[in-house]
């Protein structure tokens, strides 16, 4: 159902069309602006849970190397509602950690994923066995936590900084590759602290 808009004949006023309505956006997370990344939480969907809290991603914010210019131009920081073989996202100011399948474990894990996450898999101890044509990771609610932090939101923050350095701080130019290759940068330090402050096994 398409939603129609209609409206009375607007004012001119010394050569302005006056507004009738009030037309401004009202502040939410997509234009207000924050001293510091506000930590924000959607309802996780239908079959999807939230495993993180805020104050968890609060700490974990903490930890990261370089944080102040990390976090430059970012307005939030959001525990976003799931969406199908989506784990993050990330948009103008706002990084998103997405919710987890209700079912913990993965069964069907493509190949090429598993490749391009096997390093933090087994840094996380996270077992994974190929069942074929797939992957099945033996993921837990703590080590899929763990997955989130450390690489996710790591990975999506990439994304925010390589938009923040570019001139225009519209796009971001250089892609999946910049983002993968900052969370391996940092990943080492950041998963000492990780294990020392949250007391990672």
């Amino acid at each position: 159902m398409r939603k129609f808009y209609s409206r009375t004949a607007t004012k001119v006023k010394r050569g302005t069309v006056q507004f009738k309505n009030r037309w401004e956006q009202s502040p939410n997370i997509y234009n207000a602006q924050f001293d510091v990344p506000f930590i924000d939480k959607e309802k996780p969907g239908r079959d999807y849970k939230h495993l993180l809290r805020k104050h968890e991603v609060a700490a974990f914010l903490e930890l990261l190397p370089k944080w102040e210019q990390l976090s430059q131009g970012l307005n939030v920081i959001l525990l976003a509602s799931g969406e199908y073989d989506t784990l993050g996202w990330h948009e103008n100011g706002i990084v998103a950690i997405c919710a987890w399948d209700r079912d913990i474990y993965w069964e069907n894990c493509e190949p090429s994923f598993l490749d391009e996450h096997k390093r933090v898999f087994s840094k996380l101890s996270i077992p994974f066995k190929c069942t074929g044509k797939f992957y099945e990771v033996d993921f837990t609610i703590e080590s899929a936590k763990d997955f989130q932090l450390v690489h996710v939101l790591v990975h999506e923050l990439g994304h925010h900084h390589d938009r923040m350095t570019t001139k225009s701080k519209i796009f971001p130019a250089r892609g999946e590759s910049f983002a993968e290759s900052y969370a391996k940068e940092y990943e080492n330090e950041i998963l000492s602290r990780y294990r020392e402050t949250f007391n990672y096994i």
